[in-house]
């Protein structure tokens, strides 16, 4: 099977590679490369809360070291590697689900969904049809199982041959997932969503455009979860962590 080859630059942040894409040729890429049922590439969508975390855990950042792909989602990652002098753009995870769900009827993709709440799973499944077209969701399990369970999902998946797998089983949990099982899983791209099913099923808002375009996401997340603040207290972390290097 082909490897997943990359036609942009990459750089460094904290030991961890970063890949510098623009958009259009991200999403172009990963089309050609799930076209040619290529080997099972796993993407990361990066924030600074993942990037701070990484230089805690040895396990955690080995685990991004492994990873084919990772994209800077959040926008402190932005500012960190424009703080090295590497302009990218930034590239939320949640619209390259959206984008590639819009994408699947055109181009015949085979969509899978592993994770999320089962109320997130039917509402966003309720919706597919409206907003989408004809999506073939060939696989669609919330991430209420057990360990137990692993090997007979893992079966299920190979069976349903997806060409794209969400994980939406949280950070750490949905990286080390992958990283677990990606040996076994005949799929061309696994990507580690966190809550983009939140947003995308309606049951949570995303930001404002105008809190967007001010980088103020973070914020609003935290506005409508703040049982979140404790998780929050890595950004400074992350910030300090990068004027020091």
């Amino acid at each position: 099977m082909k490897s997943f080859t990359k036609p942009w630059p990459t750089t460094q942040l904290l030991g961890i590679t970063v890949d510098c894409p623009r958009r259009e040729d991200l999403l172009n890429r990963i089309l050609e490369h799930v076209k040619d049922r290529g080997q099972t590439t796993h993407l990361v969508t990066m924030n600074a809360e993942m990037a701070y975390s990484a230089t805690q855990d040895s396990e955690f950042h080995k685990i991004l070291a492994q990873a084919d792909m990772i994209i800077p989602d959040g926008i402190g990652v932005v500012w960190a590697l424009g703080h090295q002098g590497v302009p990218v753009s930034r590239l939320p995870g949640v619209e390259l689900v959206e984008e590639l769900f819009k994408q699947a009827p055109s181009q015949g993709l085979r969509l899978a969904i592993l994770g999320s709440s089962p109320e997130t799973l039917k509402a966003f499944q309720d919706q597919l049809p409206e907003r989408f077209g004809q999506v073939n969701l060939v696989f669609a399990r919330n991430g209420y199982f057990k360990p137990e369970e692993e090997e007979q999902i893992i079966a299920e998946l190979n069976h349903a041959r997806p060409d794209v797998l969400f994980v939406a089983l949280g950070v750490p949990k949905q990286e080390n997932w992958i990283a677990r099982w990606r040996n076994q899983l005949e799929i061309p791209l696994l990507m580690g969503v966190g809550g983009s099913f939140d947003v995308l099923s309606g049951r949570l808002d995303r930001a404002p455009v105008c809190m967007q375009r001010s980088h103020l996401e973070w914020l609003f997340r935290l506005y409508q979860q703040p049982t979140r603040w404790r998780r929050m207290l890595a950004l400074p972390r992350f910030v300090m962590t990068v004027l020091r290097t």
